[in-house]
């Protein structure tokens, strides 16, 4: 079909809730995707056109909706979020009651695709039909597991959004962003430390250091399942150990733990110091190269920080643990199993929480000064390679290669910069990196 943005979408929420249900199936068209609403109170794979065909075949057996016009409560490029309001009545009964209820539509690659549809009474609906409305239990795995979209907007309709805090909304694929996530972070910590964003589904963005420390560390309230957001398409098995709740969580980590210990590991420390030293020959070769790394770039930046790192080679892995708090790359996901107040917002078992290291590591309520690089800083609780059950498998491993890497090339290029006016790229997602760092293996000053 080839259609993109918001305008198309509301097209066609319009053109198909205005009238009966009953009389909608004209208006399905190859490439829209219907996936299954969970909170319907009769069960069925509602996936593409024959899905469609015949999700308005069940509820016409039961129900005859009349709707009016929808009322798009926020969207985007990639979606719309819609309030519609009618009537329902049971076949069978001949009774009628006020339908009131949220859809969450999205334009993905030219498809329009129904993600979730919540009714405030699901009760008094199933109860028309003579028949139970559906327990949303604990949310599904794979394709079904679907975000419940109902006090998520209410949330976004009348309360603290990323929209209203920052005048944009929050997309952290956005380069730009990835390259300095910072002011935004610090504008939403101030104002809005629990905010909801529309994008990719919706979910909440979390920004300060004790919420997100709480989500962490409570694997059972908040699943790491699945682990990216939005999911990756396609992807319906957990990756193990990294999106396995407890318990099985625990017996995957307790086999491959022992491996990744600090002893275990201790014995590829020369051959990592053998490829570093071949890596800086072609460094020192080239002169000029694109390499990657946050840390590098902030001591490309200041020179009195490299120079006291060459000349006080023991403050390295100290330097190290303070530039992974600055600079924090990763931008975990949750999804909340049942229902928990967090920085006084009411979450419910469905809704996705996404939980930025960036964001907590330089929340001043938990760090002295925290947007300074301060290599003499005491230990705290940083979470820089995550924290609770999930914490980073490799963390030992990360530590090693990185104190290594830090000796070698601060030892054969103690002094480096970044050309003048050097243009960074950066990638935004799950992990945020470098695509692109300019690098000097000298200084002119």
């Amino acid at each position: 079909m080839g259609v993109t943005g918001t305008q198309v979408v509301r097209q066609f929420v319009t053109a198909l809730v205005c009238g009966e249900l009953d009389g909608g199936l004209e208006l399905v068209e190859d490439g829209i995707v219907f996936s299954e609403a969970q909170s319907l109170p009769f069960g069925g794979d509602w996936t593409g056109k024959q899905g469609v065909r015949d999700l308005f075949a069940a509820v016409s057996r039961h129900y005859r909706v009349r709707m009016g016009p929808p009322e798009v409560l926020c969207g985007s490029d990639a979606g719309v979020v819609v309030r519609m309001h009618g009537t329902i009545s049971g076949r069978a009964s001949g009774a009628q009651l006020p339908l009131d209820c949220l859809d969450l539509y999205q334009v993905t690659r030219g498809l329009i695709r129904r993600v979730d549809v919540f009714y405030k009474d699901a009760a008094a609906v199933a109860a028309l039909a003579g028949r139970p409305a559906r327990r949303p239990g604990r949310p599904r795995r794979g394709r079904e597991r679907l975000n419940s979209m109902s006090d998520q907007i209410e949330g976004a309709a009348s309360g603290c959004t990323a929209l209203r805090a920052l005048g944009h909304d929050y997309d952290h694929y956005d380069p730009r962003f990835a390259l300095d996530p910072h002011p935004a972070y610090r504008k939403l910590r101030d104002t809005c430390p629990v905010a909801h964003t529309g994008n990719y589904g919706g979910f909440y963005v979390l920004t300060k250091f004790a919420d997100i420390a709480e989500v962490l560390h409570d694997a059972a309230v908040f699943s790491p399942w699945p682990a990216d957001t939005p999911p990756t398409p396609g992807h319906n098995r957990a990756l193990i150990p990294l999106e396995v709740d407890p318990p099985d969580h625990r017996r995957y980590r307790m086999i491959v733990d022992p491996i990744f210990r600090p002893k275990a590991i201790e014995h590829i420390a020369e051959s990592v110091r053998e490829y570093a030293m071949q890596l800086i020959d072609a460094m020192l070769d080239k002169r000029e190269f694109d390499a990657i790394g946050f840390s590098f770039l902030h001591l490309a930046r200041r020179p009195d920080l490299q120079d006291r790192l060459a000349a006080e080679p023991s403050l390295i892995p100290a330097a190290i643990e303070e530039l992974l708090r600055y600079e924090s790359i990763v931008h975990a996901s949750r999804t909340v199993t049942e229902p928990r107040i967090l920085g006084g917002t009411q979450l419910q078992p469905g809704d996705r929480v996404v939980v930025p290291l960036a964001a907590a590591h330089r929340d001043g309520a938990e760090f002295d000064r925290p947007d300074e690089i301060l290599f003499d800083r005491k230990p705290g609780r940083a979470m820089v390679f995550g924290a609770g059950s999930h914490r980073c498998l490799g963390s030992y491993l990360a530590r090693l290669q990185l104190r290594i890497a830090f000796e070698e090339i601060l030892r054969r290029i103690p002094r480096f910069s970044l050309p003048p006016g050097a243009v960074l790229h950066a990638y935004g997602g799950q992990t945020r990196s470098l695509s692109t760092l300019p690098f000097r293996t000298w200084r002119d000053d």
